[in-house]
């Protein structure tokens, strides 16, 4: 798929938007299945548009809801991970967590995937999201 060259235009927060984001791989699904999805070592989807929520989790996002209703549809279900996991991925906890978090948001904006201006009230969010899945 090509994309057409849209006239270079400025949003009203300042940010370019005459470039579309970079393409990404589908997600993978498991070999020999035309519905599952390959999953990582923590069961999160691998592939596609990846976030930093997604490249340095604090929970399961499994993108599935055990529920039937509107919303858990739409969003799909979020297990946080135990003090145990989160201490195998982040030794050094929330510095360990706010580094990889944070490295995870550059890369993002740069593959043009977040926002330049919203990338410090991410890693904020990110900051207070650890502190309250470690209570």
């Amino acid at each position: 798929m090509t994309w057409p060259t849209p006239p270079s235009t400025t949003s009203p927060a300042g940010c370019a938007t005459a470039r579309p984001p970079a393409a990404r791989p589908r997600l993978e699904l498991r070999p020999g299945s035309s519905a599952a999805l390959a999953r990582d070592a923590f069961s999160n989807a691998l592939g596609g548009v990846r976030t930093p929520w997604m490249d340095a989790p604090t929970a399961v996002l499994t993108g599935i809801s055990p529920n039937d209703g509107l919303i858990e549809r739409l969003f799909g279900e979020t297990v946080p991970f135990d003090a145990a996991t989160l201490e195998t991925l982040y030794p050094g906890g929330a510095a360990d967590y706010l580094e990889a978090f944070g490295a995870a948001t550059d890369a993002a904006v740069a593959a043009g995937f977040l926002l330049p201006a919203d990338a410090d009230e991410i890693k904020a969010l990110a900051a207070a999201s650890y502190q309250t899945a470690t209570v």
